[in-house]
C-alpha cells in the first residue's frame, strides 16, 4: 500500500532491469520501452500488466509491449517477469 502512495526509488527500478538492459541487446525503442516502465514504477510502486498495452506503453508502437517486442517472444517473456517480481515484493513488503 504504502508504495503505491509513495513509488518505487529510482535506484530500485532502474536495478530491477539493469541487467536485462546491459545484457538483452536491445533495440533503442525496446530501451525507451523500458525506460517508460521505470518511471511508471517510480511513480506508482507497481504495475498492472495489462497496462502494457495502454499509454504510455503504446507511445513506441501501439501494440504495446507486443509491437515492440513482436517476434522476440523471450525478451518479452523477461519484461512480464521483473513487472512480477516488482509486484510480488510490493504485496510482501
Amino acid at each position: 500500500f504504502v508504495r503505491s502512495l509513495l513509488g518505487l526509488t529510482t535506484e530500485a527500478a532502474q536495478a530491477a532491469f539493469s541487467q536485462f538492459v546491459q545484457t538483452g541487446n536491445l533495440s533503442a525503442n525496446q530501451i525507451k520501452f523500458v525506460e517508460t516502465i521505470v518511471h511508471y514504477l517510480e511513480k506508482n510502486g507497481t504495475l498492472d500488466k495489462s497496462l502494457l498495452t495502454a499509454s504510455p506503453f503504446n507511445n513506441q508502437h501501439s501494440d504495446g509491449i507486443f509491437g515492440v517486442f513482436q517476434g522476440e517472444d523471450q525478451k518479452l517473456m523477461k519484461v512480464i517477469s521483473i513487472v512480477n517480481t516488482i509486484n510480488d515484493n510490493a504485496e510482501i513488503g
